[in-house]
């Protein structure tokens, strides 16, 4: 699973954006993803600047006006990690 400290990033996607649904294409790998819009908010979060599961969890908190708490952060490690089987996002390294 995610680890907190583990500083996440994206590159090479392109979108499509509907009301409650979005596809994915990655470019690298050809493969084409259908995400929610959490997970959507995840990778365009990353696509600005990498960032830690804590610190998306904050960003979806506000995003979607709920409170940042335990169960936000546990919920987007899982998504991150879900996104990174997916080859959507790795690890960053500088």
């Amino acid at each position: 699973m995610a680890s907190h400290c583990t500083c996440w990033s994206t590159e090479s996607l392109l979108w499509r954006q509907w009301i409650d649904e979005t596809v994915v294409y990655n470019v690298a790998s050809g493969n084409t993803h259908v995400i929610g819009p959490v997970a959507a908010q995840i990778l365009r979060r990353l696509e600005q600047q990498p960032s830690t599961a804590s610190q998306l969890a904050e960003n979806i908190a506000s995003e979607f006006d709920v409170e940042s708490d335990q169960e936000v952060v546990e919920h987007v490690e899982r998504l991150v990690s879900n996104l990174e089987e997916l080859g959507l996002v790795k690890p960053f390294t500088e």
